[in-house]
């Protein structure tokens, strides 16, 4: 038996010592190669009112009504649909979190967006998403006739809200006024 501890590569963090059944060598680590981390390049530019689009596909399984008298079972094969769907997002904050950048500025990089929904944009809190999380949850920028299409829109339902509170229009002469929302992705998607 060799006294291991003598060897000047015994304990050194590039060798380890492998003992198997038929002998004893010494075996040079090879470093793990490590990715470097992905820059958030595609919205490193994001600004306070850029008009963003989530595209996806919303998928079901419809399964088939049984005949009556027969208990249910899982034994039939559904019917899958999938649709396909946009969504128009609006950036409204940026900021630095520094609980995210701690490591890595580019990771704290945060932004606010709000979604357009029949009544302009949501009213509540704004959805938080890092500058990578944006870019790996699918989000891109709108075209240009897409951005102006959806803020004009977004103009519209604030003046048609505004003089409906104000007692200017009834509820019904401002939805006969206003563009349907589903008309306008529609015609955006």
């Amino acid at each position: 038996m060799t006294d291991w501890t003598k060897d000047p590569r015994y304990g050194h963090p590039e060798w380890t010592l492998i003992h198997d059944g038929a002998a004893s060598y010494f075996v040079k680590v090879q470093p793990r190669k490590r990715r470097r981390k992905p820059r958030a390049l595609r919205f490193a530019a994001v600004k306070v009112g850029d008009v963003l689009v989530h595209r996806g596909k919303s998928v079901s399984a419809i399964y088939p009504k049984p005949p009556a008298g027969v208990s249910i079972a899982n034994d039939v094969e559904p019917t899958v649909k999938t649709t396909p769907y946009a969504s128009f997002w609006i950036v409204t904050h940026r900021w630095f979190d520094p609980c995210h950048g701690w490591d890595d500025p580019t990771a704290g990089e945060m932004v606010g967006a709000m979604p357009v929904n029949q009544n302009g944009i949501y009213h509540g809190r704004p959805y938080p998403w890092t500058l990578r999380g944006l870019a790996k949850q699918g989000y891109h920028y709108a075209t240009e006739e897409q951005a102006g299409r959806v803020t004009a829109f977004i103009h519209e339902r604030r003046v048609l809200i505004g003089a409906v509170h104000a007692g200017e229009l009834t509820r019904e002469e401002a939805s006969l006024r206003a563009t349907p929302y589903r008309e306008l992705i529609r015609d955006l998607v």
